[in-house]
């Protein structure tokens, strides 16, 4: 599930300097359609792609400076012998290369940047960036692959035998080095698929933390630039951050049916974090996002470490307001769902705020919640204070926070979430 740009009140370049780019790491064998799948990515999120330097003549309707930055020897070597490669690499008899300081100055200004590198070179980046997120992208068979090399009319049958015979060793290396392996089957998804890759943030080796965010049925990611301060920013200095857009908002989509209900949201997250190989993981939610994490402790108590719950929302004489939100959202969604009956949004709306309490758990079931707790007080309409200040009483193990939204009490607040994630992050 993918973020969307929606308003924001922070720019991206507040964004972005509040932590150190991630260096992304994106090779694989000639041929499986490297260059294409960045094209795809570029149109799904924003980041710097580094031009690697080549001594290759330019191919017809190539430009210098944007396929590659096209040198002659003297001047590739001039580079190495100066240290200003991040790698380099001699590939088919002639030699690629990364010019580092591009993406030093990009990385150190907070920008993602992506390098679609070959497999020697991706292994040199990666021994010097440990926490470069590497993906190796194969082919859907080796036949396949031979028949991508075939296509391409500027290669004789020398260099495609040699270029298959690498290519088996660089899909071996692939197996064994890379952190992340996709199939180039169909390009829209192999695009989502590392475009799920990339919503993560922080250290790979940080504890995970999955961050649900507000928004009502429309909670996505960008609604946390909304928030007395934003969690992906500030815990991604230290945890490895998940966050994601739920079905049917932001940039995810999903079927519309009578039984869609809670139980549904609380699968999709489960699954993205089995997606990710995330077994055990801390999760916060605001809003509709803290009755997310509520859903979760019920459903895989063993896998949640620790849930942050700001501002939970909650039933208290305020049922027709949460129908008139789903209605709101419901309309919008209408028109591209036009298979989808009347009665079937009416069912969804009821499954998702015809219940008590947090609408998805009971007071019954909190009680006998030992999962460690934290709670930060809502005050208006959709976030009862008396819902957040009962969730904390019922808990076993929890505590509440009740200022944290202005002054003084915004950086207090954050501390302390911060030290309550980090002593329960095992």
């Amino acid at each position: 599930m993918i973020g969307s740009a929606l308003p924001s009140s922070k720019s991206s370049a507040d964004t972005a300097a509040s932590r150190r780019g991630r260096l992304v790491v994106i090779s694989g064998p000639s041929g499986v359609g490297k260059n294409t799948i960045v094209r795809g990515l570029s149109a799904r999120r924003p980041f710097h792609f580094s031009v690697s330097a080549t001594t290759r003549p330019a191919r017809p309707g190539e430009t210098d400076g944007v396929e590659y930055h096209f040198l002659d020897e003297e001047g590739f070597s001039a580079l190495v012998r100066g240290g200003l490669m991040l790698e380099w690499a001699e590939f088919a008899g002639n030699r690629y290369g990364t010019p580092k300081d591009q993406v030093i100055e990009r990385l150190e200004a907070g920008e993602d940047v992506v390098l679609d590198i070959e497999v020697n070179g991706a292994l040199q980046v990666m021994e010097a960036y440990p926490d470069a997120v590497s993906i190796f992208v194969m082919p859907p068979s080796f036949e396949e692959l031979e028949a991508r090399m075939r296509g391409r009319m500027d290669m004789s049958e020398e260099q495609i035998a040699m270029r298959l015979a690498l290519a088996e060793e660089q899909m071996e290396a692939g197996r064994r080095r890379f952190r992340h392996r996709v199939v180039n089957e169909d390009l829209n998804a192999v695009v989502s698929v590392i475009a799920d890759i990339l919503e993560e943030s922080g250290p790979s080796a940080g504890f995970p933390i999955l961050l649900i965010a507000p928004g009502g049925m429309k909670s996505a990611i960008p609604f946390w630039d909304n928030a007395p301060w934003n969690p992906v920013e500030h815990l991604s200095r230290t945890f490895r951050v998940i966050a994601m857009d739920q079905r049917n908002a932001g940039r995810s989509t999903a079927p519309v049916t009578a039984g869609d209900s809670w139980g549904c949201y609380a699968a999709d997250q489960l699954g993205l974090m089995d997606h990710l190989g995330v077994d055990r993981f801390l999760v916060a939610g605001m809003c509709i996002g803290g009755a997310y994490c509520l859903g979760l402790v019920e459903i895989a108590p063993e896998r949640i470490a620790a849930a942050a719950l700001l501002q939970p929302i909650g039933l208290e004489n305020n049922r027709q307001a949460f129908y008139q939100m789903y209605d709101g959202w419901a309309e919008e969604l209408k028109p591209s769902r036009p298979e989808v009956p009347e009665e079937a949004w009416s069912a969804f709306r009821e499954n998702m705020y015809g219940g008590d309490f947090t609408f998805n758990v009971s007071r019954e079931f909190v009680r006998t919640v030992t999962t460690p707790l934290q709670v930060l007080k809502g005050d208006d309409l959709y976030h009862p204070a008396a819902i957040s200040r009962e969730v904390a009483s019922l808990a076993a193990n929890a505590e509440l926070i009740e200022d944290w939204k202005e002054g003084d009490a915004v950086p207090a607040a954050r501390r302390r979430v911060l030290d309550f994630l980090h002593r329960h992050a095992h």
